[in-house]
């Protein structure tokens, strides 16, 4: 199935709400990068109204349109749509060795969370360097331990550096990576070059009158993207959400709501250029890594699913053994069902950009890497946690 890239272009600042609650007197902090949950819930929104579809009849079950039940199923069944990959395309003009940016080379790029098998360090200036990690024997590194798997990634390093916080990696750079070339610092960028926080006061409003309450002022994060093209234009950057199965319904034009405050945002189609070469792999030999593009809900906690403690994951003809994981922080996510109007529940996930290292020990990997790379870790889970998981699937995890 073929991935389609729809850009979102916020008109102005949007909020992105986390798992926290916050009432009167308190700061409402923004979750940034969004769970790909919130690109998915307002395409989906989109398509319904484009389609002409009753929400309250969607959310029963009875759409009752051919192509939408195709396309977006149920609440409880969703269809072939879904979100795989999320970006943000910005222009970061690169550092000098005087600590100045480089306008001239400045190009817009597409960027993602750098994965986790990236060591990225800035030297005196603030530029950022990229150091890959391979894996490594444990036994070789003469230490001790209780590690679950044979190897640990090691970057090998001329000197102690602490890495980068919130690093970024472009399209560019990071195909370069999935090659097993070294991205240039060109490709690289920390969060605070993509956006800004803003605080902006809210007050509370009766649900029922939509008048004002007393007392019930808050605060909140708003997020101002990086311009998305000329750097010396106060223009706002935009969100590149990959997408599969939307067909006909897809929306390549218009406003969607995006956001907790439903932010207007521009629709608008995406070329693929160098984004299509992260959806196909290169030559597969009897060693391979998955990346994690969107954040994963697995039930075994770090591990991907079909794979149990012996650690060997099989499926079609392959027999392949996970020999090494760099994985970073879980989040937990969570959100509104607003087909049943209650809480969804609260599920730990592994963070975008986890990497896992396998070698095959038997058969034709071709064929199982495929299916993976078409349907994610969904292809190789139980239809137990495959039933619970359905409308996770939809929402991009």
């Amino acid at each position: 199935m073929t991935t389609e890239w729809i850009q979102l272009e916020p008109i102005d600042v949007v909020s992105f709400r986390g798992n926290h609650l916050f009432a009167g007197s308190a700061h409402g902090a923004a979750l940034m990068p969004p769970w790909p949950s919130v690109f998915s819930g307002a395409l989906r929104s989109r398509m319904l109204v484009d389609a002409g579809v009753d929400p309250h009849a969607f959310a029963r079950g009875k759409a009752g349109d051919a192509r939408v039940e195709q396309v977006l199923g149920s609440p409880d069944e969703p269809g072939s749509f879904g979100v795989v990959a999320v970006g943000i395309r910005a222009v970061v003009p690169p550092l000098t060795e005087d600590g100045e940016r480089d306008r001239a080379r400045a190009v817009t790029d597409v960027w993602f969370p750098a994965p986790a098998d990236l060591l990225v360090v800035d030297d005196e200036v603030g530029r950022l360097f990229a150091e890959p990690m391979r894996p490594v024997p444990f036994d070789a590194l003469r230490a001790r331990g209780s590690a679950p798997l044979s190897h640990v990634p090691v970057a090998r390093m001329g000197g102690r550096r602490k890495p980068a916080t919130g690093a970024f990696i472009g399209a560019r750079g990071l195909a370069m990576h999935l090659r097993g070339e070294r991205p240039a610092g060109e490709h690289l960028c920390r969060s605070s070059d993509l956006w800004k926080r803003q605080t902006r006061v809210g007050i509370g409003l009766d649900a029922g009158t939509r008048s004002v309450e007393e007392g019930l002022l808050y605060s909140a994060d708003a997020i101002c993207l990086a311009p998305a093209s000329d750097p010396t234009r106060d223009a706002c950057g935009a969100f590149v959400v990959g997408t599969r199965g939307g067909g006909d319904l897809l929306p390549r034009g218009g406003l969607v709501r995006l956001g907790a405050d439903g932010r207007a945002a521009r629709v608008a189609p995406c070329e693929a250029g160098h984004l299509a070469a992260l959806s196909h792999p290169g030559a597969i030999d009897r060693r391979f890594r998955v990346v994690l593009a969107t954040p994963g809900v697995f039930g075994g906690g770090w591990r991907p699913p079909g794979i149990g403690d012996d650690n060997v994951l099989e499926h079609r003809s392959m027999r392949a053994r996970l020999v090494c994981a760099a994985v970073g922080r879980a989040g937990v996510v969570s959100g509104w069902d607003l087909a049943n109007w209650r809480p969804k529940l609260a599920e730990r996930v592994v963070a975008a950009g986890s990497v896992y290292w396998f070698e095959v020990e038997e058969g034709d990997p071709a064929e199982a890497l495929a299916d993976l790379g078409e349907n994610g870790w969904w292809a190789v889970m139980d239809d137990q946690h495959r039933a619970r998981w359905a409308t996770r699937r939809a929402e991009g995890f």
